[in-house]
């Protein structure tokens, strides 16, 4: 062999090697990744750091499926971890990628999902943006789901939006389109959302009509939380009409199912509808009962509502996928059984002779067996008059039993209520006087209205040294679960800022947020879902002002002008401990009129369903800054009494208003 074959082979050999060294390390990267999917429902942070660990050889290898699905698991990772704007980067760079490679279905996947995560982060214009991409698409035959899925979602962006006629329209667009294509599953869900919004417009006859419907199609599709929904909604609306045997049928029902499938998230709501019902019923020892689980199930999500967080969302996303997949999955089922239909509707018409036959001799026996049930009955009639009698005397001795129980009922309702209204006492004694206000704030004014006895809302004012503070605390939930919040955040504070003498409203929240994640969870690393909004204000003695909020604003009034300054939108306990909030401040706003917030007066429905809105009472703290401060409260107070009408009340409600 000579030279020139010799230096050909060896070049051959050597190009041989390099192309199966690159072929093992994407057949290492496509492991990499199963793995990361295969582990991302139970360990998030692992999922993350292999795919981040990889992206950059898949770049420059340029494997760009890889790439699209690493991209892919990035987003899902920062979406579990609440950071919105990460989550839609990798997405769309994850859509890019799908696009390269001509894979439409997932480019459409990706398309709802994104919108999704923009809705759930209230970022209402991106998600319209990412549905009006796949809307001005034209879809293949085949990916109709997309359609589907996309109507629903903008339909939910109306309903979150307050805007509930039109959430009410694309629901029956979605619903109208999943019947004509055959999409049992989207279908069935949609029943479930027109009866949301049927239910905010009080028709509660409409309501119960599509829950029927609904009864019907989950139990075809042998799915559970589905049928567990809807008897938890009829139950509720059954309880709202006064029809209380409806109303614990269908509530016990619920239980049953949501028990064997142990789903904890529904079955709190359900155990606590039941614990109202029988209040109502004056059944107060198996109230108690179902107070008890309630109290069971919430303290277990206390102590794991970090791992539920993560699941919750990705079970969601998934129900998302999986529906599509179903509904695609009729299409093809869908030409198989009109060829059924056919063969089916034959048979049918000789079967129609001898039903026919059937029937008529069954009418005929069961004629003859009401003749025999009749004579039977007349003969016996004058011993069931004897009977009576012996029955009136039992019912006699039953009722004076009866009224002993009532007594009893009566007697442990008036400990519990006892027992509330101590709690009231404590909490108003943790509320700072209207006279320690006016010491700090000469012109102020608080309108205060809990939405239950004791109350999730609380302000606190405090003055160390020449600064004065003064906050608006909304913690998660109201009544009882929302004044334990309360309290634990009334004694944070004072220790962060009496104790720690810490005096930047920032570092403030900083510090509050690292110590009510350790309150309610003494662990390493642990995230709280539940937590507080809060809006916190110091003033210096130069009339300096400097405000932090988590998730709510400021309005300050000055020169004929009302500014609202917004917060940071992580809530206080739902992020990580390490975050940091945002300080503003304003130089000499002394006589200037500030207003201090939570979300309930904006929340609150009136008769015809439509929320007060944060733009509304932006425009009345205005029209009123120019008045006295008792006038104002006399004014807010009005306000909400007209429009909240025979409503109830939906939230606690806060308005601190002071004068710089």
């Amino acid at each position: 062999m000579n030279l020139k074959k010799q230096i050909v082979i060896a070049t051959i050999l050597i190009l041989l090697s390099s192309w199966n060294l690159c072929w093992a390390d994407r057949e290492s990267n496509t492991v990499k990744l199963l793995e990361a999917e295969s582990i991302f429902d139970v360990n998030v942070l692992a999922a993350y750091d292999i795919s981040k660990g990889i992206l950059q050889t898949l770049r420059d290898e340029k494997d760009t499926l890889n790439l699209a699905k690493a991209y892919h698991l990035l987003g899902m990772s920062y979406y579990v971890m609440n950071n919105p704007d990460k989550s839609h980067l990798y997405h769309d760079s994850s859509r890019i990628e799908y696009t390269k490679l001509n894979d439409t279905s997932k480019v459409y996947e990706l398309l709802v999902i994104s919108a999704k995560i923009a809705r759930e982060a209230g970022e209402y214009e991106a998600a319209q943006a990412y549905l009006d991409i796949l809307f001005n698409t034209q879809l293949p035959e085949n990916h109709k789901a997309y359609y589907s899925a996309a109507t629903s979602e903008k339909a939910l962006i109306y309903e979150e939006m307050g805007l509930i006629s039109e959430a009410e329209t694309e629901f029956n667009k979605a619903l109208d389109f999943n019947k004509a294509n055959d999409f049992k599953s989207s279908y069935a869900r949609n029943l479930l959302d027109l009866a949301r919004v049927y239910r905010m417009q009080l028709r509660n006859d409409a309501v119960i009509e599509i829950l029927r419907e609904a009864d019907a199609q989950f139990r075809y599709l042998a799915d559970r939380d589905g049928l567990a929904e809807t008897y938890l909604i009829w139950g509720e609306v059954a309880y709202d009409i006064g029809d209380i045997e409806t109303a614990k049928d269908k509530l016990q029902k619920a239980e049953t199912i949501l028990v064997e499938i142990s789903n904890l998230t529904m079955l709190k709501e359900v155990l606590y509808a039941l614990y109202l019902l029988e209040l109502k019923n004056e059944n107060i020892s198996q109230a108690l009962v179902y107070l008890d689980n309630y109290s069971k199930i919430l303290s277990e999500e206390i102590k794991s509502s970090s791992m539920l967080r993560e699941i919750n969302k990705r079970l969601n996303l998934e129900r998302t996928k999986r529906s599509i997949s179903q509904d695609k999955l009729s299409e093809i089922e869908l030409a198989k059984s009109n060829m059924e239909l056919q063969m089916k509707l034959k048979e049918s018409e000789l079967k129609n002779q001898s039903q026919t036959i059937f029937y008529i001799s069954l009418f005929l026996g069961l004629f003859i067996i009401i003749l025999v049930i009749l004579f039977i009955l007349f003969g016996s009639k004058k011993k069931s008059n004897a009977l009576l009698e012996e029955k009136n005397l039992k019912l006699e001795s039953v009722n004076e039993l009866l009224n002993n129980q009532n007594q009893t009922i009566v007697e442990q309702t008036e400990r519990i209520m006892d027992s509330i209204n101590y709690g009231l006492t404590i909490q108003n004694a943790m509320l700072p006087s209207a006279t320690y206000i006016k010491e700090l704030f000469s012109e102020n004014f608080v309108f205060f209205k809990p939405k239950d006895v004791v109350s999730g809302d609380f302000y606190w004012f405090k003055k160390v040294g020449g600064i004065r503070f003064a906050a608006v605390i909304d913690c998660t939930g109201h009544g009882v679960p929302g004044a334990f919040m309360s309290m634990i955040g009334n004694t944070l504070l004072n220790e962060i800022v009496v104790n720690d003498l810490v005096s930047n409203p920032a570092k403030i929240l900083d510090e509050l947020n690292k110590r009510v994640s350790h309150s309610l969870q003494n662990a390493e690393n642990y995230v709280v879902n539940d937590g507080m909004d809060v809006c916190l204000i110091s003033v210096d003695e130069m009339g300096n002002v400097c405000f932090a909020g988590a998730r709510r604003p400021i309005f300050i009034v000055r020169d004929n002008e009302i500014l609202e300054i917004k917060g940071d939108q992580q809530s206080i306990g739902s992020f990580s401990p390490d975050l940091k909030y945002t300080s503003h401040e304003f130089e000499n706003q002394n006589y200037s009129m500030i207003y201090l917030t939570s979300d309930g007066f904006a929340d609150q429905n009136n008769n015809e369903n439509k929320k007060y809105s944060t733009k509304k009472l932006k425009n009345l703290l205005y029209l009123l800054s120019q008045k006295g401060v008792e006038e104002q409260l006399t004014l807010v107070n009005q306000e909400f009494e007209k429009h909240i009408g025979n409503e109830r009340q939906r939230d606690d409600i806060t308005i601190i208003g002071l004068r710089i």
